[in-house]
């Protein structure tokens, strides 16, 4: 990808950059816990903000 292409799709995520791998990571931890025992069905998306309407 090119660096314009880059900057643009970057300013189009609200918290202004791309996701780390392990921010998802932190989420699939925390879904395999027991913590997470009483959620069921989501759909819980990691895009720092890029899909809010």
């Amino acid at each position: 990808m090119n660096e314009e292409t880059y900057k643009w799709i970057r300013q189009a995520i609200p918290l202004g950059r791309f996701g780390k791998p392990e921010e998802g990571a932190y989420l699939m931890l925390f879904l395999a816990s027991d913590k997470s025992d009483f959620i069921t069905r989501q759909n819980i998306i990691i895009d720092g903000g890029y899909a809010l309407p």
